[in-house]
């Protein structure tokens, strides 16, 4: 590997460490690479979990329409930034790990798929 691909590999690393979610990077022309900014949009997951979320849905249907095995991995990454994004809101706030847990679109959620 060249130096600069070795260069421009600590760099990328450097800003993926930041921590700041996903993101689109360019090369500028000198070589070294730039964070352009956020990834845009909701990924074809969240979309998928959104359209399931009309009814009440449990985690459980929701991770099978899209695929998903690990239950913690998903409610923490998926459906929690759909909750703080305030598109989905769960039936029993009180009690997020409830047996008889399920979610829900929010009205901001409702306008999306209108």
């Amino acid at each position: 590997m060249n130096t600069n691909a070795q260069a421009n590999l600590k760099q990328l690393s450097a800003l993926l460490r930041q921590g700041e979610g996903p993101a689109i990077f360019g090369v500028r022309p000198d070589g070294t690479i730039q964070r352009i900014g956020t990834k845009p949009g909701s990924s074809w997951d969240q979309v998928e979990v959104l359209r399931l979320c009309r009814q009440e849905q449990p985690l459980v249907a929701m991770m099978n329409v899209v695929g998903r095995q690990n239950r913690t991995k998903f409610r923490d990454g998926l459906v929690k930034s759909l909750i703080e994004a305030k598109l989905l809101e769960l039936t029993i706030p009180d009690k997020p790990r409830s047996s008889k847990q399920k979610d829900r679109l929010t009205e901001k959620g409702k306008r999306r798929f209108q």
